[in-house]
């Protein structure tokens, strides 16, 4: 099968083109029509990205095609960040829990300003990506419709081993994420630190760095890893994390009461790690349900 590499930047890039908090700031700024038309022609260019990218060897065009499009996928992300950012900003200035001294410093943006700044970048990248697009029909590409599974290279199942040694330059990285972890936060019963990246950089890897450190052992009573994988049904998610505190019992019987009953009793007063290793899914009313559910540890648990 062809190296499917940029397609997976692409989906990556569409799933949060469609945030929540992107959504929002697009329609009160007046930017949907560009997000939306960045959207459908990322769409359209998905749908022969495995097709051009299996040919880009027999043409230079094709190659050079590619290329723009990737510089302004990664461009793309880069944007969608900053909104991130925006809301995070937004979030600790209303927020009466935070230090003078940090919500001075994220006080400093000009909501003008970025207002201006970020719509000129969306209708920059909106132009490129209608540039590209329009480029497509003159190669000739074939749309491709895979498995969902196989467009990920049938992924498998992760897990929490790793041999250190074999891993070089990640060291400062794990230090930063383990930093974060030990960090007390008040009224925080379990917070969540999110590893975020499009897919083949390395985010597991990094995960089972932190996960296995030494200094991570001796901070948290109970270390728990949980793969989910492209389905986040909660149930399931559950009895994952029931496994991996293996308490000994078997879960695929349990309704969900009794599972959520069984989870809360695993955690009940102990400072958890739970690593959830390539998840997929950004439905908040999903995250909100799960947190709720492991709010029964000690406090500075930590996902």
């Amino acid at each position: 099968m062809a190296d499917s590499f940029l397609f997976n930047v692409a989906q990556s890039v569409l799933r949060k083109l469609g945030s929540l908090a992107l959504q929002e700031f697009s329609l009160a700024w007046g930017l949907e029509s560009d997000l939306e038309k960045i959207k459908d022609n990322l769409k359209v260019i998905k749908a022969v990205l495995l097709d051009a990218e299996q040919l880009r060897s027999q043409n230079p065009r094709i190659e050079v095609w590619l290329e723009n499009l990737k510089e302004v996928l990664y461009d793309a992300e880069d944007v969608v960040d900053e909104f991130e950012c925006e809301v995070l900003r937004r979030q600790v200035v209303k927020s009466g829990n935070t230090t003078r001294k940090v919500r001075r410093f994220f006080s400093r943006s000009n909501p003008l300003t970025f207002r201006f700044r970020m719509g000129h970048k969306l209708k920059q990248i909106r132009e490129r990506v209608d540039e590209i697009a329009a480029l497509k029909s003159k190669f000739g590409l074939t749309e491709r419709i895979f498995d969902r599974n196989i467009i990920h290279g049938e992924r498998e199942m992760t897990h929490s081993f790793i041999d250190a040694s074999n891993v070089i330059g990640r060291e400062q990285a794990r230090d930063d994420i383990i930093e974060t972890l030990l960090q007390s936060v008040d009224g925080e019963n379990v917070s969540i630190i999110p590893i975020v990246g499009i897919g083949g950089i390395g985010k597991t890897t990094l995960a089972k760095l932190v996960y296995n450190d030494q200094r991570i052992a001796t901070h948290f009573e109970l270390k728990l890893w949980v793969c989910v994988s492209d389905v986040f049904e909660l149930d399931k998610v559950i009895i994952k994390i029931l496994d991996s505190a293996s308490t000994g019992q078997r879960y695929t019987d349990m309704g969900i009461d009794q599972l959520q009953r069984t989870l809360r009793q695993a955690l009940n007063g102990k400072k958890y790690l739970l690593i959830l290793d390539d998840v997929w899914s950004e439905d908040p009313r999903k995250w909100g349900e799960l947190k709720t559910l492991l709010m029964g540890g000690a406090n500075g648990s930590k996902m």
